[in-house]
């Protein structure tokens, strides 16, 4: 593995509510490292977009952040509000799942890229021009001179999408959190953005945590992969070991319900149950009443286990084999 880049210890998440707190992370570790495009998967409602707003401390204020978010060993849980603004956009950036949300409907879409250069129409000129026709080109937007003229509404899913990331490029992050960027998109559009974000691993050695729902995009573009549960990890390591020998009954669950090209099936096999709410979560494994291998041993917290080197899960009774008590 290259150097880590951004390492989470014990992370945890609550929101305080008239009701009281309610937990939503709950001791996650995560660590990706450079130029690694790492997945971060499950169901709705498990955490994962929480996870990245966490690392960049977008939660608002009745959020309660606990554990230690470590980028190229600084703390940022220690940074001062003005040292995050410098850290967010410039050395970690992120696009999200509907980008017509985040650009701004009044501006046209080459103001909104000289802005997110760091020029001004007063003191950039010409220059901030150029360079955003340029950003545009990079990312494969067609007819990149007119679209600068153009307003957010006049631009497609996808090609909103490619503003978006040309945005962020301007900075020169070192870290991309894509928190479901294909999901409001075609298929052909989809393979587009994917092979756009991996050349951007290639061309510029950028990071990315890819969270998504859709296994076959973990398959097709991530090198590591995190199984997320009820606001852990329940499972993790290199995507390929993970495809062929899941050991956490929620992972086999997920690549059970996935449709496959290599084979057909009559009908997919889904899972019991649905997450649980995390105002009433079953003691333990959090899991456990959805499955089968379940004992009264999965009343305890299933602690972390690594059966191999970068692989790791939490589980009382793995698959292909049980852990020792």
């Amino acid at each position: 593995m290259q150097p880590a880049l951004l390492e989470v210890r014990d992370l945890t998440l609550s929101f305080l509510t008239p009701a009281g707190p309610i937990s939503i992370l709950r001791g996650v570790d995560l660590t990706i490292s450079e130029g690694e495009i790492v997945g971060l998967v499950g169901e709705s409602g498990s955490g994962k977009s929480l996870t990245c707003l966490s690392l960049l401390r977008l939660l608002g204020e009745r959020a309660r952040l606990g554990g230690r978010i470590s980028f190229l060993g600084r703390d940022i849980g220690a940074l001062a509000e003005h040292e995050l603004v410098a850290l967010r956009g410039r050395e970690i950036a992120m696009i999200v799942q509907e980008p017509q949300s985040a650009l701004n409907p009044v501006q046209t879409v080459g103001r909104q890229l000289v802005e997110a250069i760091g020029l001004s129409a007063a003191n950039g000129g010409a220059r901030g021009h150029d360079r955003a026709e340029q950003l545009l080109r990079d990312v494969g937007l067609p007819d990149p001179k007119a679209r600068l003229s153009a307003y957010p509404h006049e631009l497609s899913g996808g090609q909103a999408q490619r503003v978006l990331i040309a945005m962020m490029l301007a900075r020169g992050p070192k870290l991309l959190l894509a928190d479901e960027p294909t999901t409001a998109l075609d298929v052909t559009v989809q393979a587009q953005i994917l092979a756009l974000l991996r050349r951007l691993r290639r061309d510029h050695g950028m990071a990315i945590l890819l969270v998504t729902h859709d296994l076959g995009v973990v398959a097709e573009t991530c090198d590591r992969v995190a199984v997320m549960y009820c606001g852990r990890i329940v499972e993790s390591g290199p995507v390929g070991a993970i495809f062929r020998a899941p050991r956490h009954p929620y992972t086999v669950g997920l690549l059970g319900a996935r449709p496959r090209i290599d084979h057909r099936v009559a009908k997919l096999v889904a899972m019991d149950g649905v997450v649980p709410d995390p105002r009433d979560l079953p003691p333990g494994c959090s899991f456990a009443p959805r499955c089968q291998r379940a004992s009264a041993r999965c009343a305890q917290v299933p602690p972390w286990q690594v059966d191999a080197v970068d692989r790791g899960f939490a589980c009382h009774h793995p698959v292909g084999g049980d852990a020792t008590p």
